[in-house]
Order: C-alpha cells, then sequence, then structure tokens
C-alpha cells in the first residue's frame, strides 16, 4: 500500500522494523519496489536477503530480472541468468520469458 501510494520511506520503514520477516515478505516487498520504478531500493533488498539468512527463489528471481535489464545492468542480469542455471529451478514459463526479454535486449541469441 504504501509503495503504490509513493510513500517510499513508510513502507520501508514498516518492512525493516518487523521482527521476523519470512520469503513471502522479501518477494512482496522487493515486487512492490520493483514494479513501481524504484529499481535501486528493489536491487538493494535482493542484495540484502542471503545475508539475513534468505535465498532467492523463483518469485524473486521474477520480480528482479525485468528491472536490471530494463535500467541495462548487463552484468548483474548475466549473473541472475547463472543463479538460475546453478539453482537448477523448475523451467517456470515466467522465468524463461524473463530471460528471453533479457537476452533480446542485449541483443544476444543464445540463452543457455
Amino acid at each position: 500500500m504504501y509503495v503504490k501510494c509513493r510513500q517510499i520511506n513508510d513502507a520501508y520503514n514498516m518492512f525493516d522494523r518487523m521482527p521476523e520477516r519470512d520469503l513471502i515478505c522479501w518477494n512482496t516487498i522487493i515486487s512492490r519496489y520493483a514494479q513501481n520504478e524504484f529499481a535501486k531500493v528493489a536491487l538493494m533488498l535482493v542484495l540484502r536477503m542471503p545475508e539475513e539468512g534468505h535465498g532467492l527463489d523463483l518469485i524473486t528471481i521474477v520480480s528482479i530480472l525485468p528491472v536490471v535489464v530494463d535500467i541495462g545492468l548487463l552484468k548483474i542480469s548475466m549473473t541472475v541468468h547463472g543463479y538460475v542455471l546453478r539453482a537448477e529451478f523448475e523451467p517456470l514459463v515466467n522465468v524463461l520469458v524473463a530471460l528471453v526479454d533479457m537476452h533480446s535486449k542485449y541483443g544476444s541469441a543464445r540463452i543457455c
């Protein structure tokens, strides 16, 4: 709600004050930031997840990959792609579409 109303500081403060954050909380705030053009905050949160003992899942990947592609972060995009391959996630259409989109924007015909 706070992010949709462009109250970015309130949203972050509420999230930061939570005593425990599960993967659903992480993915919710990351996807909201990503969808509302707060790419830097979304990326910062993704990088903070492992520090707090949470791994990325497919929802995290689907949320963040379009963001890094849109702002032109090729190295991070390729790192996320590598993470998907190493984690051996079940291929979801959303992830595959995001990866195809990434490679098409960077002019690469090779996906795997």
